[in-house]
């Protein structure tokens, strides 16, 4: 199924530090510079494989990690910087897809808003970069194309 039609996941569940629960729509400002900080959608910067149900991350080990090897890394940023720091969160993610879930809607959304609409947004993230196939070659824009008009008839 094309990524533009994944609309629905099995969880949909965030987690946010308790002092920065608050839904995207919201704007809370810091009493230091009355201004506006905004949490962002969480986005996928690669994977972390482990080994004997642990993950070590420089000093730190973390034991008895259960899930999907290798696990997935997302960072979820803040608006401006605070403190000189743009990263709200670094996240582990060894079980779900919450976090690629939301990051999904954000790029969704973002497609929404694209000037040229929905399918040339899909169109410019796709093409050339995404694979495609069980030789897993570049998306050509045909293949785009013929995605795209399937989704269009379900």
């Amino acid at each position: 199924m094309p990524p533009w039609l994944w609309t629905t996941a099995t969880s949909n569940i965030a987690i946010f530090p308790s002092r920065e629960a608050f839904s995207a729509d919201t704007r809370v400002t810091t009493q230091v510079t009355d201004r506006w900080i905004e949490v962002y959608s969480a986005e996928y910067v690669g994977d972390l494989s482990y080994t004997d149900n642990a993950v070590e991350i420089g000093d730190l080990t973390v034991y008895d990690v259960h899930g999907y090897n290798p696990a997935g890394v997302y960072v979820r940023r803040i608006s401006g910087k605070t403190d000189g720091i743009s990263v709200a969160e670094i996240i582990i993610s060894v079980v779900g897809d919450q976090y690629a879930q939301e990051e999904l809607d954000a790029e969704n959304d973002e497609a929404e808003r694209y000037p040229l609409g929905p399918k040339e947004y899909w169109r410019s993230r796709l093409v050339g970069n995404a694979t495609y196939g069980i030789d897993a070659h570049p998306m050509t824009d045909d293949e785009f194309e013929a995605d795209w008009a399937e989704s269009e008839e379900e």
